[in-house]
């Protein structure tokens, strides 16, 4: 079926959220919506609830978390293409219109991106500045082909999302730079097109207040790091990229209890540890070779000498 659904992740949007589901209906008329409320307190399920149709789906939760939501909302996906965008109508449903097209033309997962020629983001500096710093080092040390890697505004095949989405680790929007990696892992194919992103007009940022802020960027810097760590393997010198264990076809899953935010936190140290060791080693060996070259200078000079 060669139709798109929409995946909404909400909480606390019951004044954006009908005004962006009409949007999106006018510009793609047979799509299908989910919507995915994480227990909002300001009536967003009520309000909502006005608008449901057979095209439209409310999934109610009670847990919270943004990676979650989307993984939920995939199991009720039918369609053969999915998009994810936000509630707060900072992603325009124009664009989505644009997108869906060009997935379908070229089968490719296309992003909405700020920074490519076009596109636009009227956002405070402070926020702008953070957001363009994830960005450049993400870029530069995950090799993401992308400008924009923490948009989380997406629209592709439904397969490529469904087969990486299960073995994400991120919890807030740093779950984007994850699916990126993975996919660029898979040789997907990513196409960018540009949009203007504007700031929300009602209700309050999930990213909070500037220290929060800091908060969420420095996870998103932990996500980068976590993926250089663990994200590739070289065997044998070998310079081909493999796919990560957990993106391989396999039928066997990781015990819940790896998928735990200390557990992968903990990984992240230990791999940090035995890191440090590896540099530390190399660096007794390097000195080692230098103090027997001494010492074989001074014996061939003693040679020299005596004879």
């Amino acid at each position: 079926m060669n139709k798109l659904t929409v995946i909404l992740p909400c909480l606390n949007e019951a004044e954006n959220l009908p005004k962006l589901i009409k949007e999106i209906e006018s510009f793609i008329p047979d799509c299908r919506i989910i919507v995915v409320d994480d227990s909002s307190s300001d009536g967003t399920g009520e309000a909502v609830s006005k608008l449901i149709n057979q095209n439209i789906i409310v999934l109610e939760r009670t847990q919270r978390g943004l990676r979650t939501s989307i993984f939920d909302a995939l199991g009720y996906v039918k369609t053969s293409y999915v998009a994810v965008m936000d509630s707060d109508l900072s992603h325009p449903p124009k664009a989505l219109a644009e997108m869906f097209q060009d997935a379908k033309s070229s089968k490719d997962l296309v992003i909405g991106s700020r920074y490519v020629d076009g596109g636009k983001s009227y956002v405070s500096l402070k926020r702008h500045m953070g957001s363009w710093l994830i960005n450049w080092f993400a870029r530069l040390i995950l090799g993401i082909p992308l400008k924009d890697v923490t948009g989380g505004f997406l629209c592709g095949p439904t397969k490529i999302l469904k087969k990486i989405f299960p073995y994400l680790k991120a919890s807030y929007g740093d779950y984007c730079i994850e699916l990126l990696f993975y996919a660029k892992s898979m040789n997907v194919n990513f196409v960018e097109l540009p949009f203007t992103y504007r700031w929300r007009e009602w209700g309050e940022t999930k990213s909070g207040t500037s220290w929060k802020y800091i908060g969420v960027g420095l996870e998103y810097g932990w996500t980068v790091l976590r993926l250089l760590w663990n994200g590739s393997h070289q065997i044998n010198g070998d310079k081909t990229e493999f796919l990560p264990p957990v993106i391989m076809e396999s039928t066997k899953q990781p015990p819940d209890w790896m998928r735990e935010p200390w557990a992968h936190k903990l990984s992240c140290l230990w791999n940090a540890q035995r890191s440090l060791w590896t540099i530390q080693l190399k660096g007794k060996l390097a000195k080692a070779r230098e103090i027997h070259r001494s010492r074989s200078d001074i014996e061939d000079i003693y040679n020299v000498v005596t004879n």
